[in-house]
């Protein structure tokens, strides 16, 4: 619902004591009614006035129709968020500790567009340039450094999510605090297993980096910084995820995972 000087906007619910046969003046684009053309007029006018914003962008400056169609845009975004990265961007969002929003978006959106992560489909390119969709399987760091390369692994439901180059945990939580990012192994570096997706061509097989890219549009900024817009909240001066959407992602993935017999109970 749009907002109205940057607040919740309230229809207005039709009389109490309204007759079936009465007429009535029909406001279209909010679904009101109204008993008289004066009020019908002053909500048309209110309408078309550059006084709404998105509820889901925060975009100012809109009319009422303009900020439905804005949050219709923003929510077909969100849903096209890739799902194996929501996770890795909830749990890298928690490391950050940063005060602004756009700074977060910054960092992550440095951070991952050059890694790919377990679940995802990527387009990976042949010997010959042929482009062809696979699910990474397994994600193989570096072998000449010591433990795990860019490397230390976490483990949530099966799904793996690179982080840190170090296996302190100390020093992983602060890898990203007072806005200070550590060197991070070349993320050219890694390999990944992966599998076509298209079933005649089930074999797996092991890629470089540099083979390796998601589809155009798929993880942009714009939809980054939408996606925290929705899961973060400032928490004492820092943004951070919001606790009880989490909990609801973590429930939905394993919900999906259990159903698709992925996991055994």
């Amino acid at each position: 619902m749009p907002l109205l000087h940057r607040k919740p906007f309230v229809r207005q619910k039709p009389p109490a004591d309204l007759r079936p046969d009465e007429e009535v003046f029909y406001c279209k684009v909010t679904n009101e009614i109204f008993r008289h053309y004066d009020d019908f007029f002053e909500r048309t006018i209110l309408c078309n006035s550059l006084v709404w914003s998105c509820a889901v962008t925060g975009r100012p400056g809109l009319t009422y129709q303009e900020a439905l169609e804005s949050e219709k845009r923003a929510r077909q975004n969100l849903q096209s968020f890739p799902e194996p990265l929501i996770i890795p961007v909830l749990y890298l969002t928690n490391l950050t500790h940063r005060s602004r929003l756009h700074e977060i978006c910054d960092d992550i959106f440095a951070y991952v567009k050059d890694r790919y992560f377990v679940e995802e489909t990527v387009e990976v390119i042949r010997n010959n340039g042929a482009r062809l969709q696979c699910r990474i399987l397994e994600v193989l760091p570096p072998s000449h450094q010591n433990g795990f390369a860019n490397g230390h692994v976490s483990s949530v439901d099966g799904e793996t999510i690179i982080i840190s180059d170090s296996d302190d945990s100390e020093t992983q939580n602060s890898s990203f605090q007072n806005g200070k990012k550590r060197d991070a192994i070349d993320p050219l570096l890694f390999k990944y297993k992966v599998q076509p997706t298209e079933k005649e061509l089930y074999e797996c097989a092991i890629v470089k980096a540099t083979h390796i890219s998601r589809r155009k549009h798929l993880f942009s900024r714009e939809k980054l910084k939408l996606f925290l817009k929705q899961h973060c909240e400032p928490q004492d001066g820092i943004i951070k995820v919001k606790v009880i959407r989490t909990v609801k992602l973590f429930a939905r993935k394993k919900k999906k995972k259990r159903n698709s017999g992925d996991i055994k109970l």
